[in-house]
Parts: C-alpha cells; structure tokens; sequence
C-alpha cells in the first residue's frame, strides 16, 4: 500500500491498529503463564494436604470410592496377604467402613499387621484399635487422549480378585458372621467384594512425584512469565527508541502512517524516515542503512504453525528473529519485494 492511499483509511482506524502497546506480542504468553501457574499452586496446595495429620484426613474427609484422583484415608478393620497368579505386585485384601477391597501396597509393615489379624479369629480384629492407611481409587478404566480407553484392571484381573477373596479367611469369617442375627451379621449379608476397583497406597515416594509435578508445571510458567516480560521489556525500549529518534510521534501514533514512505496491509510493517518499523507480534524498530536482508519465515511445532521475520545486518553475523504471529502467511510478501527494490534489501541471504 502506497502512502497516498492511506487516505481512505479513517484517522481513528489508523490510531487503532498503530496503537502503543508494550504488552504486544506477550500477552498470550501472560496468559498462560498466568493460568499454568495458578494451576501448579492448587496442586502444590492439595500437596499440602496430603502431609495433614491421617487421623485429621480421616476426620476432614470422608471416604468415597467415586473419587479416583484424590488422596484420601480409609479404616482398616481386618486385612490378610494374598497372592494373585497373574501379578507380581503385592496385592491384600481389607475390610473397611464400606465392605471388601483389593489393596496394593508395597508397605512392609501392613505384613505386619496382616500376620497380627490372622492370628485373631473374630470378625474385624481392629474394630477397637484405629489402623488408617493413605490411598488413592483405581477404577477399572480411564480415558486417555481423545476418549482413548486405558483398561486398568482387566476381566482376567477381576476374576483372579474374586477367586482370591473366595478362599480367604476374610471370606471365611463374613460367611460366618452374616448367619447370625445381629447388625453385624445383617452388614456381611450384603457385604462383598468390589472387583472394578482396588486400592493403591500413596506413599512418600508418591508424595513427591505429586510435588515434583507441581514444581515443573511452576517453573513453566515462571519460564512463560519471564518470557513474556522480556517482550514487554523489549517492546518499551523499542517505544523509548521510537519517541527519542522522533518525538513528534509520541502521542501521535498516526502520523507514522500518515506520512510513511511505506505502509503494508494492516500496518503491520511501514518505512519512516529511513526507518523500518515493524509493528506485528512484537514491536521493532532500526535504521534501514543498518539492514542488509529481511525474510519471513515459519517455525512448525507439534502442527502449530508460526511466522517470523529473520532480519540480518551488515555488520554482524547474527540475525535477530522477531514473532510476526501465527496468521502471518500471506502477510510481508510485497514488503520484501518493495525493501529490496527501494533500499536494496534483500528478501534472500
């Protein structure tokens, strides 16, 4: 677009699109830093919740088998060591406040506790002495990346629960209980054992993967954050450098337009004064005797596609990549072609 027909464009159009903005270029990266760091802090917040005290857990939060993400602390009443033949794990199983489940644990010290309740005949040994334990819900499946089912315990896994529990004494013990005529015995009666579901304990080991993954996610958004400040930074010295070399902009961001040598469509690059000014993702500003080429260019990353401008200089090797956004493929092609044949830069080097 030529000077002289920038005249069909309205002033405050014009004033719009050459507008000051320092945040330019940076404000999605704001916003995900922002957002990913709000988002490590809630999980660093739930880690903190997880070093509570277990009997406060255990108060605080009642147990349920619908939440499969949560930590949370269920009551052992009796549990016995179990050998499962496809399964290399140690696998128990306990009776807790809502019936039968298989628990996997890797935790010397519930062989402990399992030798202590073998040794006691009576139904729920530990109904008068408080054993809690921390554990996370392992449903039977979850979805993965596009709905993606992942099967976590499988028809053969749930057949090998079942059987194992037929032949233990906890079975043994509510056959026995649910014949009597008491509230004991009316809870065995429609007690059973949840096969779709077993029990996986959290451990310190699993206490800090939890804070590992909640560090990484904060440091990616303090890196985004830092990112984004330095485009602002880079943006207000290239302003402060804009107002210094031509004052008479300052405030006036249209008269750049309005008396460039050249504006390109959207205003995104113009020529001022033997000045290039690029005013895209990122605002950038220099000397046009100091440029020997300028090319566009895209970087592709996991199919996302974004444009940039390589910008080389006569006397340095090292060429300076400014961000020209992602819906830049039709923009800057006559810009090269108008540099190269009115300033002798090159579209190519």
């Amino acid at each position: 677009m030529w000077l002289n027909e920038t005249k069909f464009h309205h002033k405050r159009e014009i004033e719009m699109k050459v507008k000051k903005r320092v945040t330019k270029g940076a404000r999605l990266y704001l916003l995900i830093s922002l957002f990913t760091i709000f988002i490590s802090f809630f999980m660093l917040k739930n880690v903190v919740s997880y070093t509570e005290p277990i009997e406060e857990m255990y108060i605080n939060q009642p147990f349920s088998e619908k939440e499969l993400e949560k930590v949370q602390v269920v009551r052992i009443y009796d549990i016995e060591k179990v050998e499962l033949p496809n399964e290399q794990k140690v696998f128990y199983i306990i009776e807790d406040e809502l019936g039968y489940h298989m628990l996997k644990s890797g935790n010397a010290k519930l062989d402990e506790i399992a030798e202590e309740a073998s040794k006691i005949s009576k139904a729920r040994p530990f109904d008068n002495k408080l054993i809690l334990l921390k554990i996370r819900v392992v449903p039977e499946f979850t979805r993965g990346r596009r709905g993606r089912k992942i099967v976590k315990i499988s028809p053969e896994m749930q057949q090998d629960f079942e059987a194992v529990f037929q032949q233990s004494n906890l079975a043994k013990k509510k056959e026995r209980e649910a014949k009597n005529d008491t509230n004991l015995g009316d809870i065995y009666q429609v007690s059973f054992l949840r096969t779709d579901i077993y029990f996986d304990e959290f451990d310190e080991i699993d206490l800090w993967f939890e804070i590992g993954k909640g560090l990484v996610i904060l440091i990616v958004g303090l890196g985004l954050l830092v990112a984004s400040g330095k485009i602002i930074y880079h943006n207000y010295e290239n302003y402060k450098e804009l107002f210094e070399l031509f004052p008479e902009v300052q405030g006036h961001m249209n008269l750049l337009v309005e008396n460039a040598e050249y504006v390109s469509k959207n205003f995104a690059l113009l020529v001022y004064k033997g000045y290039i000014i690029i005013h895209a993702d990122e605002f950038y500003v220099e000397s046009l005797d100091k440029i020997r080429g300028i090319r566009k260019f895209k970087k592709r990353y996991r199919g996302i596609v974004e444009y940039y401008l390589r910008v080389k200089y006569k006397n340095s090797d090292d060429p300076y990549e400014l961000s020209i956004g992602m819906l830049a493929s039709k923009r800057h092609v006559n810009d090269e072609k108008w540099l190269e044949e009115n300033y002798n830069i090159l579209a190519e080097f």
